[in-house]
C-alpha cells in the first residue's frame, strides 16, 4: 500500500486505499508517503480542491502551519522530513524570483527526483492564471499577477475556494508546457508537472 501527502498549510485530513498500478519510483512499493511541502492559503485551498476532484482516498492531505515560508526555509523543512525516511519523495512548492530560488533548488540537486521544488515566479497565482490563457508579459510582483487574475476570475481572493478550477486544470497545464519552451524567467511556473503527476496517480481514468 502506498500512501500520499500533501503538506501546503494549517490542518489535517487522511485517508487509505490500495494502489497498485502506478510507480513513482524504482523502489518495491511500501507502505511510504509523498509529501509536499509548501505554505499559503491559496496552495491550501488549490490542493484541498485537487483532492476532492480526485476522490482518491489514497491521497493524504496535512496543512501545515509553517512561520518562514521563505523557498530556503522550506527546503530546509522539506530535506529535515525527507530525512526521516517516511516518504517515497519529497516536494516543494514555493513563489521566488531566480535569486531567491536558485539557492534553494541547487539544495536540493543532490537528491534527484526524490526531494525537488516545483516554482511559481512571480507566485502561485501565476499557476491559477493559466487555467484561462497563456500569459508572457512580465509581472512586476504577485500584486500585479494577482490583478491580472482578478480581471480572469472575478471570486479569486487568497485562500478562496479553488474547486472552479478544476476542470480547467488539463487547459492551465497546456498552458504552462507552451510557456515553458518561451523560457522566460518571468512569468513561470512548473507546477504542471506536480499536477500532471497527481492525476496520473490519483485520476481513475488513469488505472
Amino acid at each position: 500500500m502506498v500512501q500520499y501527502l500533501l503538506l501546503t498549510n494549517s490542518g489535517l485530513r487522511m485517508a487509505k486505499r490500495k494502489e497498485s498500478l502506478v510507480r513513482v519510483s524504482n523502489r518495491r512499493q511500501r507502505n511510504k508517503t509523498i509529501l509536499i511541502v509548501g505554505e499559503g492559503e491559496t496552495e491550501q485551498a488549490y490542493f484541498m480542491a485537487i483532492r476532492h476532484v480526485l476522490r482518491s482516498p489514497s491521497l493524504i492531505i496535512v496543512i501545515d502551519i509553517n512561520t518562514k515560508n521563505d523557498p530556503l526555509s522550506i527546503v530546509s523543512r522539506a530535506t529535515r522530513l525527507y530525512k526521516t525516511k517516511d516518504y517515497i519523495h519529497v516536494f516543494c512548492v514555493f513563489d521566488g524570483d531566480q535569486a531567491s530560488s536558485k539557492p534553494a533548488k541547487q539544495k536540493l540537486a543532490k537528491y534527484g527526483n526524490d526531494l525537488r521544488a516545483f516554482v511559481s515566479i512571480p507566485c502561485f497565482e501565476t499557476w491559477l492564471g493559466l487555467h484561462f490563457s497563456r500569459l508572457s508579459a512580465p509581472m512586476d510582483n504577485c500584486n500585479h499577477m494577482e490583478r491580472y487574475l482578478v480581471q480572469q476570475w472575478h471570486d479569486y481572493r487568497k485562500g478562496c475556494d479553488c474547486s472552479p478550477l478544476m476542470e480547467r486544470r488539463l487547459t492551465a497545464c497546456e498552458n504552462a508546457h507552451w510557456l515553458e519552451q518561451q523560457s522566460l524567467a518571468n512569468p513561470s511556473t512548473d507546477l504542471h508537472h506536480l499536477i500532471e503527476l497527481l492525476d496520473i496517480l490519483f485520476n481513475p481514468t488513469h488505472n
